[in-house]
């Protein structure tokens, strides 16, 4: 009955375009708004302490727990499952969704111009209330300069989980299928969409960025450089809400 009804659906001439179906397509876009779902109702630091009561006293840097929390779940939902269905699934090349040097050259060049750029902005973002309420994802994160290395640095592996999944997963999967200005569209929605929740310049601006940063991303064949600049403006901005 079930297989009726379904085959009574499709067969309707307004589904009638089944031919531009594309299974790969369909994985690339269910799995990543499944895992933004995943990251967004498991992998917030706010979730730490649900899961692991009894490490909210534990240790040293226990104050900063959460926010190593968020940047390992972030790392092995948005960055490590996509790559397991890369290579596992796809059967392809991670090179070709991004991880690789690509036109290092261009790459470096944006990079060097556009630093200056986001650390500026981070600056004047921290003088923004609902940045202030929102950064540093720990409070303990300025209990001292060791503190300060760790949950700087290791802001990094939630920018690479959150990289791959938007500008290489989903970028450069869609892009063959779906051409280039389609895909950079569809991953800027989506990487808007985990903004939800966040001060509302940010989730904005994300709009812009996800646009900006999927065009630089395809012309360098490489999300390396935009990942080292999602960093810098994210520890920019932490920084300077600390020694504001």
């Amino acid at each position: 009955m079930i297989n009726k009804l379904w085959k009574k659906i499709i067969d309707h001439p307004y589904m009638a375009d089944q031919e531009s179906f594309s299974i790969k397509s369909a994985v690339i876009i269910l799995t990543g708004t499944l895992l933004i779902c995943i990251y967004l109702y498991s992998g917030l630091a706010s979730y730490f302490h649900r899961f692991f009561p009894y490490l909210t006293d534990n240790g040293r840097f226990a104050s900063i727990y959460p926010s190593l929390y968020n940047y390992v779940f972030g790392l092995t939902a948005l960055g490590l499952i996509p790559a397991l269905i890369i290579k596992f699934g796809f059967r392809e090349r991670l090179g070709d969704y991004g991880v690789q040097l690509g036109d290092w050259r261009f790459g470096l060049l944006i990079l060097s111009s556009a630093a200056p750029l986001f650390i500026l902005l981070s600056y004047l973002s921290a003088r923004d209330p609902l940045f202030q309420a929102a950064y540093p994802l720990s409070a303990g994160s300025g209990d001292s300069w060791m503190h300060i290395l760790i949950h700087e640095g290791g802001y990094i592996f939630y920018y690479i989980g959150f990289e791959f999944l938007f500008r290489g997963f989903m970028l450069f999967g869609l892009r063959r299928e779906l051409g280039d200005w389609n895909a950079v569209l569809i991953q800027t929605m989506a990487s808007t969409l985990i903004h939800i929740g966040k001060p509302v310049g940010e989730t904005f601006s994300a709009i812009i960025g996800g646009i900006l940063f999927g065009i630089f991303v395809l012309r360098c064949r490489s999300i390396l450089y935009q990942l080292i600049l999602h960093w810098i403006l994210g520890v920019g901005l932490n920084l300077a809400l600390l020694f504001h």
